[in-house]
Order: structure tokens, then sequence, then C-alpha cells
């Protein structure tokens, strides 16, 4: 899905717009002066006609991904304890504050900012060339080490394996599971730079496509191949 982004410098803050290039919805992302780790989202809104299109997920995933780049530690919102929005946000592991004011109507969420690494950078430049890319994957190993990778990676493939499952009952979208998928890719590149055999890597992978290709040209029965 493509957004259009907009950023206001204001005396508060900053704020960020995301909107969806058809303007069926948006989203903006503030940050204050005074708070410059923490976001608040507010202005979610998705048009009658696109909604149950999983469209809000999509655009609080691309909040994640600003707040990440922008280096934010948690989350923010308000939403009111009597709408149905406010059990959906506990479903996708938005938590309710403690000691909230039983008088007031709205709840304050938070969470935290995903640390799901390089791959939040490149998803916002179509235009990576490859050594900037590999450059990037070696930052991500500097920062957070091959075993904080490995965990991520684990927890991209979960991800991806729990999209494949909910595809088979028509409880997602292909563009989500295509998401999923470069989320994957991506994190295996970081893991094979990580451990200094992204040239053995891109070498196995050439067999293996190599391989492939002889098992079509020999395949004229249409039998998936063990």
């Amino acid at each position: 899905m493509e957004y259009i982004r907009h950023t206001n410098e204001c005396w508060w803050g900053t704020s960020i717009k995301l909107v969806t290039t058809d303007g069926y919805a948006m989203v903006e992302l503030a940050i204050l002066k005074e708070d410059p780790e923490c976001g608040f989202v507010c202005g979610l809104v998705v048009h009658p006609l696109k909604r149950r299109q999983h469209i809000a997920t999509s655009l609080l995933q691309e909040v994640d991904n600003e707040a990440f780049c922008m280096g934010l530690k948690k989350l923010f919102l308000h939403v009111e304890k009597t709408q149905w929005v406010h059990e959906w946000y506990r479903r996708i592991e938005w938590v309710d504050s403690e000691n909230q004011d039983l008088f007031v109507p709205t709840v304050l969420m938070w969470k935290n900012v995903s640390r799901s690494g390089v791959k939040r950078i490149i998803s916002r430049n179509h235009h990576v060339s490859l050594g900037e890319k590999l450059s990037l994957y070696e930052q991500a190993s500097e920062v957070w080490g091959a075993t904080n990778l490995a965990l991520l990676t684990m927890e991209e493939c979960g991800e991806m394996l729990d999209k494949l499952g909910k595809l088979n009952r028509d409880r997602t979208t292909p563009d989500e599971v295509v998401e999923e998928l470069a989320d994957v890719s991506i994190m295996m590149e970081q893991m094979a730079v990580a451990f200094g055999l992204y040239e053995k890597y891109t070498n196995i992978q050439e067999c293996k496509l190599t391989r492939l290709k002889e098992r079509l040209a020999g395949n004229k029965t249409n039998k998936v191949p063990h």
C-alpha cells in the first residue's frame, strides 16, 4: 500500500501525516519536543467504503516504521472506553496504561515501538542500490549483533507463517502476505551479512535456481518434485 507523507514542524514538535494515495485513509504521528522518545497516534480515519480491508492495520504498521526510524521508544493514543475500537487496539498488542481516571471517558493506551531493524529503513526507499543495502546490513549487524538479528528473523518468519495460515482461511490478503515475505527476505540477507557469508548465500541461491530450472525442464507431468 502506498502513502503520501507530509511532515510539519510546529512550535510543540513534529507532525507526520500519512495519507493513502487514494485519499480514503489517514493517520497522524505527533512527536512533542518535551518528550522526543515518545510519539502520539491520532486522527486514524478509514472511509466506510474501505473498511475491513486491513488498511487501518497497515497505517499503524507504517506509523511504527516511522517511529522506529526516528528513534522513538513508545507510542501512545487515546480511545473512548465504550468504542469497539478499544478492544481492537488490544487485539493488535496495544495496552491500557495504568492508573486510568475512572471519570474520564477515554483510555490512554501504549505500545513499544517495533525493533524490526534495518528492513524498516529499506521499506521506505524503493531505490536502494546493492552497495547501499549491504552497507545498511553491515550497520545492522554492528548495532544489534548476529544473535539479536537471529531472534528478529525468527519473529519475522513467525509472522509470515501466521499470514500464510490466515490466507488459507480468507482472513488476510495476498498484499499482506507479500509484505511479510519481503520482511523475511530482508532479514535472511541481513543474517548472511552478519555471518560474513553473503557471497556464499548468493552463490547457493544461483545453484538452487539452476536446479529448479533443470527440474522444470525435465518435469512433463506437472507433479510437484519431492
